[in-house]
């Protein structure tokens, strides 16, 4: 048998890429593919799919030419095309093997992680019993998920507020969860239990903490070798894979997508495991191949929590001034320096300046992420305000932009000047703006950032109960 691997590519209007929806509405439409290659097809081709990637098993060599090109009709009668780059012929099982091989060493890398990360969240009985206690109190529960977070990065264990509470809480009243991860745990690194002394102490100094980490890394030796083990497996695929990736410059497609892949597989990790180790090489691929990172924003939201606003600022001047535009990139580097644990006087007037500008060489995009920015930290850098500041929303405002973009200058101008909101008329037909002029009438509308999540959201999904297996599993 023959495998032949294929890739469609969307070639106008679709879905964006990771919508919860996507693999549902690609299952619809490509019915007609798994039709004409079903179980009684005339060349006995077994067809293997995941939304757009597909396997076909082709028992005969011979029929490859043909099958290729009844694929290629199939899709241009569902007007997608055949993703030439990411096509593949096997004709070896050795070859296949190969790749499962190259698979099962991600597989083991990626229990590793789970068994080092997976205990932070499950935590031990006493500090769990702290979460209980606070579970129907918001303020309460993102005090402890805050104090922790802050304990997990004196550990240098990177993870935001709402993933933390997330993993918190699937943990919290589930006891098949904590007993399958932690059996899962001793098969792999032998090491039995839930870990020792995770709770946080009363005192939130920064030298409390210190101290808290100096005990949790001593009362728990064997979790931080395999942290650390972990850790420089993971810098050694990522370094490699990029030396190799740059040595093979393109010419085999297939050992291309591969190293790629390893790539984005280490820096998803090593993001919540500290990306130190790998910042002269991460920098450099993000200016020389950013398409490798299939989600940049969320690399560049870890650089900045991660405290690096030296290459924050380095990367937005270098897609600034590349000669082929690059809007995403300057926009989710904006975006970004919300997450910096602390920006100064510099960096805020760099907001501002995006957020208001009337050039036309910043996009849309680049002011809407500025003026996001600017209501995400108003509250917290109202000392940096000046006259001018609120001058330039005005101004703003009067030049028509769209409606989300008028919506943010009037969220704005409530932080500051609520009475002159009133002098600015919006659309009585578009809720979104009578909501949002209403709001920053009331003078305050960064209180909807005080909390990480709304209230809706932890309604919906914190149940407050004890709920059982079944539920845990669909959270």
């Amino acid at each position: 048998s023959t495998l032949f691997s294929f890739s469609t590519l969307f070639r106008s209007q679709g879905i964006t890429q990771g919508n919860i929806g996507s693999a549902f509405y690609a299952n619809i439409y490509l019915t007609s593919v798994d039709i004409k290659f079903g179980s009684s097809n005339e060349w006995r081709v077994e067809l293997h799919r995941y939304v757009d990637d597909m396997i076909f098993v082709i028992p005969n060599r011979e029929d490859m030419d043909i099958i290729e090109n009844t694929v290629k009709d199939e899709l241009q009668e569902l007007e997608l095309n055949l993703n030439e780059n990411k096509t593949e012929r096997i004709y070896e099982v050795s070859s296949f093997l190969e790749q499962s091989d190259q698979d099962q060493r991600l597989d083991e890398l990626s229990d590793r992680f789970d068994c080092v990360v997976n205990p932070l969240w499950i935590m031990n009985s006493k500090h769990r019993a702290i979460f209980r206690s606070a579970f129907y109190k918001d303020e309460l529960w993102w005090h402890h998920i805050h104090h922790y977070q802050q304990c997990l990065r004196e550990i240098k264990i990177y993870i935001n507020d709402t993933d933390l509470s997330h993993k918190i809480y699937k943990y919290l009243y589930n006891d098949k969860s904590r007993e399958r991860d932690l059996a899962k745990q001793k098969y792999v690194f032998g090491l039995e239990g839930e870990l020792k002394y995770t709770q946080p102490p009363d005192d939130e100094s920064f030298q409390a903490i210190r101290q808290w980490s100096a005990s949790f890394i001593t009362s728990n030796n064997v979790w931080s070798k395999n942290r650390d083990n972990l850790r420089k497996d993971l810098v050694d695929l990522f370094e490699d894979s990029w030396q190799a990736l740059c040595e093979l410059n393109g010419s085999n497609p297939n050992q291309t997508r591969q190293l790629e892949r390893d790539i984005r597989f280490a820096l998803y990790r090593l993001s919540i495991l500290g990306l130190e180790d790998i910042l002269n090489t991460l920098m450099e691929i993000l200016r020389q191949a950013f398409w490798i990172i299939r989600n940049p924003i969320n690399v560049l939201e870890n650089l900045a929590k991660q405290g690096y606003l030296v290459e924050i600022r380095s990367l937005l001047t270098h897609y600034q001034n590349r000669d082929q535009p690059v809007e995403y990139l300057k926009a989710v580097t904006i975006r970004a320096m919300r997450f910096l644990p602390k920006i100064d006087a510099q960096e805020w007037e760099l907001i501002v300046e995006f957020a208001t500008s009337l050039d036309s060489s910043v996009s849309i995009a680049e002011k809407l992420m500025a003026t996001e920015t600017w209501l995400y930290l108003g509250h917290k850098y109202n000392n940096f305000k000046q006259n001018d500041h609120i001058k330039a929303v005005k101004n703003a405002l009067d030049s028509e932009p769209p409606e989300r973009l008028q919506k943010n200058y009037l969220l704005i101008l409530g932080q500051f000047e609520p009475k002159a909101v009133e002098q600015f008329q919006v659309n009585r037909n578009d809720p979104m703006l009578v909501s949002a002029k209403n709001l920053a009438l009331e003078g305050n509308p960064s209180a909807i950032f005080d909390l990480p999540e709304p209230k809706i959201i932890r309604q919906k999904y914190y149940s407050g109960q004890a709920p059982n297996d079944s539920d845990q599993e669909a959270y």
